[in-house]
């Protein structure tokens, strides 16, 4: 039901004609449109067919709720639509997980229309571009319940060693990924000469990934920087070609039944670095002359690793660590490894002494080792290649 309109000017006098209802826009093709708000008393409703194209500068504010199909493009041109209160498709800006369309555009849309919630629907999303989301406080979800994959094909950054950027960089906000597959462009491309990593997480107040998959990152899959109660469960990072998930500069971090795989790098002369989760903390400069102690109350809970090519679980930087009921199995060369560098504060007996509670180790018995680097000491365990 509703009352059908067909032009901007129609849009607006029929919204305040009818004060509350459903106003139907309808027809074929599309229609050119300036700013116009839609009350909280008002349902927008765009019948399949109808693109409605925001001219550059004008802006179109849904106040509750718009009534469209999730596969259905409803939106064009280069204006901005605001739907701050209910979930939206990028399909609504023309994306098209297809496995051949270019869709950054349409999912930046998605992103900066300020929903709550982006939910992918297709297959495929190819993505030549990053994409940089400040949420200025607001929480966001994205949500696939089709295991859609986003597939960034960017190989060139802009990033640092401590900050790579991040194909997708969410920041200042709180953040939920829910059964979204993240990929990379990683071909056994050197780390420290591209830093890119595919997801990336900074200064949120509140983090979650759950049943999400992170793969081929040109450094690190997922980086989380100056965060907060971070939770990450069931979630698969492999094939990263330095790191699967590294943490730096949070408090309150939770992996839960994750699973990390043939993550790191070896270079032309053989030599290998790569790790599955990595809690790190910051050196200070010059190199180990002391470290920033900014990680606190970690737990790795119920995770398996599988040939990870230096260690599967890497800690340092951090107090309050326990790594409880997980499996490592084929490790390069530590499976668990806890470090104090450079006189750091956060000693060997402050990381590790509660560390192996119901660990499960496959492979030989732990040995002691002295890093001969300041005052660095290593717990390592199976030094031996594949199992």
């Amino acid at each position: 039901g509703g009352t059908t309109v067909q032009n901007t000017t129609s849009i607006q006098n029929m919204i305040s004609i009818i004060g509350s209802g459903t106003v139907v826009v309808s027809t074929m093709g599309e229609i050119n449109v300036n700013s116009f708000t839609v009350p909280s008393t008002v349902i927008l409703k765009i019948m399949p067919g109808t693109i409605l194209n925001i001219q550059s500068g004008q802006t179109i504010t849904i106040g509750d709720y718009l009534d469209a199909l999730p596969n259905q493009q409803v939106f064009s041109g280069s204006g901005t639509v605001l739907i701050p209160y209910q979930k939206v498709y990028s399909e609504w800006w023309g994306a098209k997980g297809d496995n051949s369309t270019d869709n950054v555009l349409p999912i930046r849309k998605a992103f900066n229309s300020t929903s709550p919630n982006v939910e992918l629907i297709g297959s495929n999303y190819l993505m030549s571009d990053s994409v940089y989301l400040n949420l200025s406080g607001r929480k966001i979800k994205l949500s696939s319940n089709t295991n859609s994959i986003l597939s960034f094909s960017k190989t060139t950054n802009i990033g640092n060693y401590y900050s790579p950027e991040g194909l997708l960089h969410l920041n200042n906000g709180q953040v939920e990924i829910e059964g979204v597959t993240l990929k990379g462009t990683n071909t056994g491309i050197n780390p420290f000469t591209h830093l890119l990593s595919v997801l990336q997480i900074t200064n949120c107040s509140k983090v979650s990934l759950d049943n999400v998959t992170i793969t081929n990152g040109i450094y690190a899959g997922a980086q989380f920087i100056n965060d907060s109660n971070l939770v990450v469960t069931k979630c698969t990072f492999n094939n990263n070609s330095y790191v699967g998930a590294l943490v730096r500069g949070t408090k309150g971090i939770k992996f839960s039944n994750c699973f990390t795989n043939n993550n790191g790098y070896i270079d032309s002369f053989g030599d290998t670095t790569g790790y599955g989760i990595v809690i790190a903390g910051r050196f200070q400069y010059p190199y180990l002359t002391g470290k920033i102690i900014d990680n606190e109350d970690v737990l790795i809970d119920g995770c398996t690793a599988n040939y990870n090519k230096w260690s599967s679980i890497d800690v340092h930087g951090a107090i309050g660590v326990k790594i409880v009921n997980c499996t490592v199995k084929g490790v390069g060369i530590d499976a668990i490894r806890a470090i104090s560098e450079g006189g750091a504060e956060v000693g060997f007996e402050k990381v590790v002494k509660d560390v192996f509670i119901g660990y499960t180790h496959i492979g030989q018995d732990s040995t002691w080792h002295a890093n001969t680097q300041g005052s660095a000491y290593h717990q390592r365990i199976g030094m031996t290649v594949g199992l």
